[in-house]
């Protein structure tokens, strides 16, 4: 069955059943002169012409186009739509999303290298360390050059993905660019800082949840999952950005949990298919996970 949208004050609602739009229009929720779409219709037009009941004027409403997303008005979150409209995104704007994508995991590896190299030098079973071809120093070089390098790798990732973000979110307002992928490092105060501590704290809540047998880290994991994309949307400090997540989260956590389910499952298919899949897995996972923070945002009335 198809789906039906409204617009009002320059907002999009929905989806909705026919039968839930004519009920709204009728409490008075939908003016007359608000504008209605079904899927498939070559235009919106007013809500007076599409459900054929008399009402008194109202002025019409500015209605934005069907590409520009939807609002998740029952304020809950749509895992499959997410995925959809993300791949939707991914391939109105490939050079960007998908090359954006590419360039950072290239980064990203490459930061990774004094860190893989410092557990190279580390023994790896008593054998190892008893044996007389390591010297004695190699270990401790490997451990302080295995630190050094995560945290190269953290403040490199960090930054990085959040000029994804920001490239993403300037995606679904029609305006991507891949300069966006320094913004991070560009507003370094900001921007960058947090998204460093906010990566940190998720490292924490990795141990966290190893230490309380998984389960209370999986939770806050979930909770947290908008940390980094309010840094990088609206700059504020780290603390203001665990509370927005937080608030954002609630009343949706398992419908999160299960799009983060998806995701995972959306990039093993992309390993699996000899790792080349993951190119597109990938950029598509991220960019549901951006597109379900602006649904749940704009539900809440802050966008």
């Amino acid at each position: 069955m198809k789906q039906w949208y409204y617009a009002k004050a320059g907002r999009q609602f929905g989806p909705f059943q026919k039968s839930r739009i004519a009920e709204l229009y009728q409490q008075g929720e939908i003016a007359a002169g608000d504008l209605v779409w079904e899927e498939g219709a070559p235009a919106w037009v007013p809500a007076r012409e599409a459900l054929g009941q008399p009402a008194a004027p109202s002025a019409p409403a500015t209605a934005p186009t069907p590409a520009a997303g939807v609002t998740v008005s029952d304020g809950k979150l749509h895992p499959f739509s997410c995925i959809e409209r993300a791949w939707d995104l991914v391939w109105k704007y490939p050079a960007e999303i998908i090359g954006g994508c590419v360039l950072v995991g290239g980064i990203k590896i490459f930061a990774s290298i004094p860190m893989m190299v410092g557990s190279l030098m580390l023994p790896h079973s008593p054998a190892d360390n008893a044996s007389p071809r390591i010297l004695p120093e190699l270990p401790v070089a490997g451990g302080i050059l295995y630190c050094a390098g995560l945290v190269f790798s953290v403040i490199v990732g960090a930054l990085m993905m959040g000029g994804v973000y920001r490239l993403l979110l300037n995606a679904t307002r029609g305006q991507p660019r891949l300069t966006d992928l320094l913004y991070g490092c560009k507003n370094f105060g900001a921007v960058g800082l947090p998204l460093i501590l906010a990566s940190l704290l998720a490292i924490l809540f990795i141990i966290f949840g190893y230490v309380c047998l998984i389960l209370p880290g999986i939770w806050l994991g979930v909770c947290f999952s908008f940390v980094k994309l309010t840094v990088v949307d609206r700059n504020p400090g780290i603390i203001d950005a665990l509370k927005r997540s937080l608030q954002l989260v609630t009343g949706n956590w398992w419908r999160l949990f299960g799009l983060l389910i998806l995701m995972g499952l959306i990039c093993l298919v992309g390993y699996l298919a000899c790792c080349v899949g993951i190119i597109i897995a990938a950029p598509l996972a991220v960019t549901a996970l951006v597109i379900a923070y602006t649904d749940l945002a704009k539900s809440k009335g802050e966008q």
